[in-house]
């Protein structure tokens, strides 16, 4: 069994950028990822915490006529 170096996933043709990639669009990229990744872990584990220290006790509830997105979104 033979394999094709050419053709291979990690071969140098295959790693190398083609001519107009621009390497500057990593970099903000990463970090809107890692701020994303962040901020869920932000909101998951603070989440109580910072709830309680502002002086929110118990939860409210919604109503039945509110929706999914309604119920992440709303003011009041």
């Amino acid at each position: 069994m033979t394999t094709d170096i050419h053709g291979s996933f990690l071969s140098k043709k295959r790693t190398i950028a083609h001519p107009g990639y621009n390497r500057w669009l990593v970099p903000p990229a990463a970090l809107a990822i890692h701020l994303c990744i962040g901020m869920a872990y932000g909101f998951s584990v603070f989440w109580l915490p910072l709830s309680k220290a502002i002086g929110i006790n118990v939860a409210v509830q919604c109503g039945p006529e509110i929706g999914f997105f309604q119920e992440l979104f709303t003011t009041s």
